[in-house]
Parts: C-alpha cells; structure tokens; sequence
C-alpha cells in the first residue's frame, strides 16, 4: 500500500505535536460549494514522527516504516508496521492523506480526493492523536506557546512594477520601478519553512510580470506553502495556468472595478484591461483555480460594482468589495480624492455591509467585550509584510513603519526581537486617549495604516478623521435599525393582541 499527503493539505512538526491542515484558512472557495471543510488536527509527538516521514509523493508503507524505525528503533517491526497503517488510514478517511495499492493510483486519488469526513478511533499501542485535546486548534496553540505570537503569513511584493496605474492605489507610481531578487525571496522561504509558516501572499506591483514568477511559485509548491496571489491577471499565460492548475493550495485574487471597459480602463490607466482581466478570470474558472474578484468601491464605480457581483455569481466566485481605501504610503493623499462621499459611504454601510444587523450586532458585542487594556489591532500578531527590496513592515499599505530589513537580518529576529515589532503588539486602546475615551468606541474599527498614510507625519498615533466619520455612520445606522425592529415587534405585537 502506498500513502501521501493530500496536495491540498499543509503539515507542520513542532516536535512535541503535529499540525495537520487544510487550506480553509487560506484559499477564495466558490459562491456554492458542496465540498466539506475537512479542518485541522493535532497529533501527538508519535503521532508527528509517523507525518514526518510522509510527502507530498506516494511511498510504499514498508519505506515508511522503514524510516520510522530509525528514530523508534527499541520497537519491533510488527507493531510500528500495525499502528502507523491504523493511523494513516484514520487519516485516509478523515481527507488528510490519500492512499492507493500502486503510487500510479495514489496520485490519482490526491487528483479527487475531496471526501466525506469519516471519524473514528482506533485502538493503538502509541498515542498519535492527542486524545487529550479538547479546545479550539487556535485555543491549543495559544495555550501551548502561552499566547506568543507565532507567524503564520506572511505578505509578499515581489515586485514593485506594474503595468497598470490605478487611480486609487497606496503605492507611489513612481516608486513602481523594482524586482526582488530571487535569491532574497529564496531566502525567505528557508526561514519561513523554520517558522512553520503556512501561507504567502505575493503581490505587487503586478506579480506576474516578475521574470522568475513560475520559479517562486514551484518553490512555495516544493515546501507545502499555501498561496495567494493579487494580481491584474493582464500578464497571465498558459503557461502561468499550466503551473496553478497543478497546486490546490493556491488561491488567485483579481482585481476587476467594472465590467463596462470604459469605466475599468480609466480606473487602471490601461486601454483593454477589462477585456483582458475578464477573460483571464473566466479561463481560471474553466480550469477550477480558486479565485476571486476585489472590486474596491470608490467614486467611478459606485453606480457599477453590482454589475461585478453579479457577473461574478454567473461564474459562481466571490467578490470582495470594501468603500476602505489607504492613502499612499508616502503620506500622499491625492488618491483619496477616490473615496466615496457621506452619503454613499451610508448607504454602502447601510445597503450592503450591515443589511442584516445582525452582523453590526456582532461586532458591537465584540468591542464591548473588549478593555481598555486590549490590543489595539492584531498588527504583528499572526503576520507582516516584505516588500520587493526586503524591508519588513507590519501590514499591507504601512511601508513606512519598517520593522527590519531581510538583507541584514533574519525573519525570525524581526519577528521576535525587533524593539518596533513589540512596540507595535504592545499598543493598548488606551494609548490612544481619544479612543479610549470615546463613548463610541464600540462602534469604531481604528486602523494604523489609515492613521500613518493620512498624516505628514506618518503618526499611527493620530487618529484619522475619517475613522470618526465612519463610526458615526455605523451608529446612526445601528440606532436607526434597532428602532425599526422595535417598532415592527410593537406593530406584531398589537396586532396579535387586537
């Protein structure tokens, strides 16, 4: 019998456990999906030494035991030969790993190896499930490290070219103008791969255009990283289909503002970018790469970008659409003459965000539960940002904070000793005295990009005018929504006793 690790599945060893993955976390599913989530599991130490010697290729399970028994060997044959087959077949049924009796047919069941979640126990002479769990995955990590931040993304621009000039994007068009070298991006990878990093974004720029693009995605390939790529989709080739086509694990998201020519083109500055995304999108579907649209709503599409939705629900993908935009990063704010006015930006929070209010409900509920003495973001937390010439910077947008650079350090010291980095997860709500204070808080999201980008200063600090702004539309909203639904239940309520 042969065994391997699914493609579409990403596994880490930290030596006392074992992470087992999907790609849920990561990936753009379709609108209408009836594939099931298969989740994540934790295996004890035995547990991870049975994973560890497994691949992404079919092995014989006498290799497999084979190469177990070099770190068991005061075990006999037989009963290594016995627990790893109960235990890799367990996770055969639960979609983790696929099996075949040829490696010819091995691979064949990793091509469809969607299946319904099967669970059950077996009865080992080693522990390899960690039977003891009884918490959330992300609950048992944070307890196990003592809620140390570990890095699990991190966010990409291999480049900062562009054939495109997007009237509303937070990088300088001048500063468009750089590759990164491949032997950093390399470097990258190998510290990442000692992080037990799960997943990049690679962006831009125009991710595409970089001359050693197949290269980096084959390496991410290589070592089981799971992939997001933001991209125009303007430089998309067979042969750049070719190579996604051939990894699960990645995820495409394209950028697409109308689907009138006349009013995309004069977003991006690029005569037949429509006709060109939208093909390339509708080629990706027909080859069943995961992707999905982002349509940033601004004022030139904001009588549009439902066309963009439902042109995408014919093609059964989503479509992420925010009325957020950043300034530039070099606190240049002239692309904001972009951002909707009061009056759309309402009925964009009204009609869409928080149709149900429920979903406002929420995240009020959240921020009351919140002190204080609470994290401001989760900046530096689960991820941050390389640019194309190894600087290091919080979030997406911030090139101006910069944590370090990847030519003179290491990814693990940015992320663990750089005085910036704990200076930025030390924030507490309170450290900023107008939030902290606002009566209105429960309603507010306070962003550091928009804060820094929309100074002179680049302060993080100084609140942004338009958070206040955004806030006051929430609760008015809130307030008005609330007095709907009492009024209704009123109305219900004497009619039923009439």
């Amino acid at each position: 019998m042969f065994y391997q690790i699914k493609s579409n599945i990403m596994y880490r060893n930290y030596s006392a456990f074992g992470y087992i993955t999907d790609n849920r976390n990561y990936c753009y599913n379709k609108l209408y999906d009836n594939n099931p989530v298969i989740g994540d599991k934790i295996v004890s130490e035995t547990g991870a030494l049975f994973l560890s010697v497994m691949s992404l290729h079919p092995k014989q399970i006498s290799e497999l035991v084979f190469q177990i028994r070099q770190n068991i060997s005061d075990v006999e044959y037989d009963i290594i030969y016995k627990d790893s087959m109960d235990f890799f077949n367990l996770l055969v049924k639960e979609s983790f790993i696929v099996s075949g009796k040829t490696a010819e047919e091995c691979k064949q069941n990793d091509i469809n190896s969607w299946q319904k979640l099967i669970s059950e126990k077996t009865n080992n002479s080693f522990d390899v499930m960690r039977s003891d769990i009884r918490l959330d995955t992300q609950d048992y990590f944070n307890n196990y490290f003592n809620h140390k931040p570990l890095l699990r993304s991190l966010y990409i621009e291999i480049t900062s070219i562009c054939n495109e000039r997007c009237i509303h994007c937070y990088i300088p068009h001048e500063l468009k103008n750089n590759h990164m070298d491949l032997g950093l991006f390399n470097k990258i990878v190998d510290e990442s791969i000692e992080l037990k990093v799960l997943n990049f974004t690679l962006s831009g720029g125009e991710p595409m255009l970089h001359p050693n693009f197949l290269q980096m995605i084959n390496r991410c390939k290589k070592e089981n990283i799971s992939l997001n790529i933001l991209s125009n989709l303007t430089a998309l080739s067979e042969e750049i289909v070719t190579e996604l086509r051939t990894n699960p694990l990645i995820s495409i998201q394209a950028s697409l503002y109308s689907i009138n020519p006349d009013i995309h083109d004069e977003i991006t500055k690029l005569k037949g970018s429509c006709n060109i995304t939208k093909k390339a999108i509708r080629n990706l579907v027909e080859n069943n790469i995961n992707v999905q649209i982002s349509c940033p709503i601004i004022k030139q599409n904001i009588h549009c970008y439902l066309d963009v939705i439902g042109w995408a629900k014919t093609l059964n993908i989503h479509v992420s659409s925010d009325y957020n935009l950043l300034g530039k990063y070099n606190s240049n704010t002239d692309n904001l003459n972009c951002r909707l006015d009061y009056t759309d930006t309402y009925d964009i929070i009204n009609n869409v965000l928080y149709k149900d209010i429920n979903i406002l409900e929420k995240e009020i509920e959240e921020k009351k539960a919140l002190t204080i003495d609470d994290p401001i973001c989760s900046v530096c937390r689960h991820s941050f940002c390389v640019s194309e010439n190894g600087n290091v910077y919080p979030c997406a947008g911030w090139q101006s904070f910069v944590l370090g650079d990847l030519n003179r350090s290491t990814l693990n010291y940015i992320w663990n000793e750089s005085n910036k980095t704990k200076y930025l997860r030390n924030l507490k709500i309170k450290d900023f005295n107008i939030c902290s204070n606002c009566d209105d808080r429960v309603y507010c999201s306070i962003c550091m990009v928009i804060n820094s980008n929309e100074n002179k200063s680049g302060d993080p600090m100084k609140v942004s005018k338009y958070h206040c702004d955004i806030t006051r539309l929430k609760k008015e909203i809130y307030i008005k929504k609330k007095m709907l639904m009492t009024a209704s239940a009123c109305l219900g309520y004497c009619h039923k006793t009439c």
